[in-house]
């Protein structure tokens, strides 16, 4: 599982790579993970196990550097006009809506770090935070917002399409931030039908190579869990994938057993 900012990439600000690369240079991941999480997760750059073949944990993640981010915005043609704080370009005012569930208290506080952090280099961001359903469903699954804070918990091996593929950023399909990149669907399509795992895996660390280029979202963090169980249990295991465990491997030896 991972949790990312997501810049929908269809929003007339988000639209430029730069942009988004420029927000990703403006979150304090490091921070997030040694402060609000205690150290107990990791940095990702892609949607891939993090501990699985398919992802590159040689791409090394943008730095928190707000002068990188200001150097993007100006190639961009962000600057601010008419001296009111607030970059512009053209008739663009760079204000958004940041889009949170309520239920998460990650998200109030990242978001409220990153919201002080943008004021700083002239960029207004509003947090709205809304009930898990409504949230989803009215606003996440009909692409109706500017940015989100969202997550996802995926299988050890995984198909991209349903999240990145170009057609699924139509209805209410599940690239809720709209991405579309020519190259990314063809690598996707040609993953689909590969059946060499090791030509699959050059494929896929080439399309997380892509989603690094293009930033569509901002990837966060991996949370680590720390489980506990009683000693007097055997036979357990612990599995990368949620939850975990499989209570049916453990079992207490008869001489300890309370019941």
């Amino acid at each position: 599982s991972y949790n990312y900012l997501g810049w929908r990439n269809t929003h007339p600000i988000f639209s430029d790579k730069m942009v988004r690369r420029a927000m990703t240079h403006m979150v304090r991941r490091e921070d997030f993970r040694d402060k609000l999480l205690f150290g107990f997760a990791e940095i990702v750059t892609g949607p891939f196990y993090r501990y699985g073949a398919d992802y590159d944990s040689s791409i090394v993640p943008w730095e928190y550097n707000p002068e990188r981010a200001i150097e993007l915005l100006t190639d961009a043609g962000w600057s601010d006009t008419d001296d009111d704080g607030i970059l512009d370009k053209d008739s663009l005012v760079f204000k958004f809506e940041m889009m949170i569930p309520s239920i998460s208290t990650f998200a109030e506080q990242a978001t409220s770090v990153l919201r002080e952090d943008l004021f700083m280099i002239g960029i207004e961001m509003s947090i709205r935070r809304l009930e898990w359903s409504v949230f989803i469903n009215n606003y996440i699954r009909n692409h109706n917002f500017d940015a989100c804070y969202l997550g996802w918990a995926l299988g050890l091996r995984g198909d991209p399409k349903q999240i990145w593929h170009t057609v699924s950023g139509h209805g209410r399909g599940s690239n809720h931030v709209q991405f579309s990149n020519a190259l990314a669907d063809s690598i996707i399509e040609a993953g689909r039908m590969e059946f060499d795992a090791e030509k699959r895996i050059a494929m896929y660390r080439r399309f997380q190579a892509i989603l690094h280029e293009e930033q569509p979202y901002t990837f966060m963090l991996s949370e680590m869990r720390k489980p506990a169980y009683d000693s007097r249990f055997k036979g357990v295991k612990w599995y990368p994938f949620r939850p975990g465990y499989q209570f049916d491997e453990w079992f207490v030896p008869k001489d300890e057993q309370k019941h």
